[in-house]
């Protein structure tokens, strides 16, 4: 009885390892497709006007190194806004972490941390599911 109870430990944690295995290998196959620049256009609802959906129109550069610098314009229904950031980047568990470190002001101040799961990612496309549970898609630019 102890024998199949032993076996049973090691079976499961071998199969643990692996899995934690997998996701980091993962992980860092998606860090190396993100580097690069990317392009997405997409509708959110303002929450301080609930009747009211902005759209926005986002360029990021993302580094090998984890930082990540973009823009994000937004057209409300009645003006025009720019967002100009700076951020650090990492991946964990197939999440997109990011963690602001300068902007102008609007929607990401620094200190904002967002945490977006990632989808599908590959060397074109990047789908993202936002954290509240918009789907965003970006494209890869050259």
């Amino acid at each position: 009885m102890r024998i199949r109870c032993l076996i049973s430990a090691i079976v499961l944690l071998a199969g643990c390892s692996s899995v934690e295995t997998t996701s980091v290998e993962a992980d860092n196959l998606r860090r190396k497709q993100l580097v690069g620049r990317w392009h997405g256009i997409y509708n959110w609802q303002d929450k301080t006007h609930p009747d009211s959906w902005i759209k926005a129109s986002s360029h990021d550069h993302y580094t090998a190194e984890g930082s990540v610098t973009g823009t994000i314009d937004y057209v409300f229904p009645d003006r025009e806004d720019r967002l100009i950031y700076k951020a650090r980047w990492d991946i964990e568990n197939g999440y997109l972490l990011v963690e602001i470190t300068e902007s102008n002001g609007g929607y990401l101040t620094p200190g904002t941390q967002t945490k977006d799961k990632i989808l599908s990612l590959s060397n074109t496309t990047m789908e993202i599911q936002a954290e509240d549970g918009k789907t965003i898609v970006l494209r890869k630019q050259k």
